[in-house]
């Protein structure tokens, strides 16, 4: 049973990270931020399938019956589904679970949406994509909760083919390849044995730690001088900040509306009172400017939090990280509003390219042991970094002990992802590329592998993009791995990813 002083210590402890203050259930970048969370302190749980939604499960039940044959009906409220499904005879397998599901959303009393309709349509299209990809699908099936569930949201069964059937794991519209810590990321794709993630380390009685720092933790953990160029970043956006949080009170266009984001007020989520709660975001960076000093957390007395005030010219970035919630956001605010987005790109980004980025890089390369190493240099595949990274590969495609089929953005992206298997008799390089400017620390990676006729090809584009996340906003806390993109290599209509494997 869940302790729920616990829980609510864990929300309390963690809702600055979220944009709304608290997870949302039906925010996927929120699901995979709380199962990170949940995940470094020992709890490994896929929310998304604990809390599926009619998205994910008409998605996937729509896409299984037209695979094997349903025909679009005119209005998806009104039909009989359990006659639809009737139709398909034996080529539906469990035919009653996806009915009964189906009803669970649509039909009469229900709230029968229209963005339902969208998935309907969405379904149609990828399964007319699958079924030009996959030769001789004769039966297909939906997995549900209570059935053993790797990457495959559906399974579809071909002729002469394997028995088990072939997994194929669907997104609705864009979706997200993959979420990855920036610890794993960074770890698995170029060797870093000093870096910690998760799992990694065993502490003294044998058990295996669950909780690992972040990037920026662990580097200026052990460097002194890297510690000092983070702070120097911290000082200077909150400098930033200060000198410039009046511009968007000038501002006059009524399409700019500034002036109304900064008057704002904070609104606490949690149990804890917090002295700013209910003052404009204006006001609050006002009070701090006035007496030139910032709030950082120390500790909890009575259940209340207690505040240091430090001088904003001695501020570092670990008590930044901890300053009151209420200010973080309303510097956050004014990060954001006109005309500060356009005059931070001349002083707050090219400061973290000079801090974050420089630290972030300078370890890479120094940890590479390798003298004039840098980001930029290409990582053949029979070198020793290239075994390495092998889980990188591994990690970031998901690849397991089967292979199976990715497909999303209604039928514009997909691709057989091999087994880990067939994933190890790849021959291949990766073109890493640093790029030195825009604020965040972003690797792009093109991974490169030969083909049956013994030429290399590009098989998928990925990056590693590290960047501070949640309500916070800049400096507050440590980077994360934010949006990872994910872009198919293909030669005309060929998927050089199929052909490399001879899929």
């Amino acid at each position: 049973m869940i302790n729920m002083d616990v829980l609510d210590k864990f929300l309390n402890d963690t809702a600055y990270k979220f944009p709304k203050g608290y997870p949302d259930i039906k925010s996927e970048q929120d699901i995979l931020m709380l199962e990170s969370l949940l995940y470094s302190r020992g709890i490994n749980v896929n929310l998304r399938e604990a809390t599926t939604s009619a998205t994910e499960d008409l998605h996937e039940i729509f896409t299984a019956l037209f695979v094997v044959g349903h025909q679009p009906v005119d209005d998806i409220f009104t039909a009989d589904w359990d006659a639809e499904i009737k139709k398909l005879g034996n080529k539906l397998l469990e035919p009653e679970k996806h009915a009964n599901k189906i009803k669970e959303y649509i039909g009469d009393g229900k709230m029968n949406k229209d963005e339902y309709k969208g998935l309907y349509k969405d379904a149609q299209n990828i399964s007319n994509k699958l079924i030009s990809r996959l030769d001789d699908i004769e039966q297909a099936r939906r997995v549900f909760a209570d059935s053993t569930k790797e990457k495959a949201d559906i399974y579809v069964y071909q002729k002469g083919r394997n028995k088990e059937g072939l997994g194929v794991s669907l997104k609705y519209g864009e979706g997200q390849f993959n979420s990855l810590s920036p610890t794993k990321v960074l770890k698995d794709l170029f060797g870093l044995e000093d870096l910690e993630a998760v799992g990694d380390v065993i502490d003294d009685q044998g058990n295996v730690r669950k909780k690992s720092d972040g990037v920026l933790t662990q580097i200026t953990k052990q460097n002194p001088a890297a510690k000092k160029e983070i702070d120097r970043g911290a000082q200077g956006y909150v400098k930033f900040i200060i000198d410039n949080y009046k511009k968007p009170r000038e501002i006059s266009k009524p399409e700019k509306n500034t002036k109304a984001y900064l008057d704002g007020t904070f609104k606490q989520k949690s149990k804890t009172p917090n002295p700013l709660d209910n003052k404009s975001y204006y006001d609050i960076i006002d009070g701090v400017a006035q007496s030139k000093t910032i709030p950082v957390k120390t500790k909890i007395v009575n259940k209340e939090q207690q505040y240091e005030e430090v001088p904003i010219k001695d501020i570092t970035w670990e008590e930044w990280s901890k300053a009151n919630l209420a200010v973080q956001k309303a510097f956050s605010k004014a990060y954001n509003a006109s005309p500060l987005t356009v005059e931070r790109s001349k002083v707050v980004v090219p400061l973290k390219n000079d801090t974050i980025n420089k630290v972030v890089k300078d370890y890479i390369e120094k940890s590479m042991n390798e003298e004039g190493f840098d980001l930029n240099t290409k990582i053949d595949g029979e070198s020793d970094e290239g075994q390495q990274i092998k889980r990188f590969l591994v990690t970031i495609l998901g690849a397991g002990d089967k292979s199976y089929y990715y497909i999303g953005k209604g039928g514009d992206k997909s691709t057989f992802i091999p087994s880990i298997k067939r994933l190890n008799d790849l021959d291949y390089y990766i073109q890493p590329k640093f790029k030195e400017s825009g604020g965040d620390f972003v690797i792009d990676l093109d991974v490169y592998g030969k083909t049956p006729e013994g030429v290399f090809t590009l098989l998928f584009s990925t990056d590693v993009k590290l960047r501070f996340a949640g309500s916070g906003g800049q400096f507050a806390g440590d980077i994360t791995q934010k949006g990872s993109t994910f872009k198919i290599g293909k030669t005309g209509d060929s998927i050089n990813m199929e052909k490399a494997f001879g899929f």
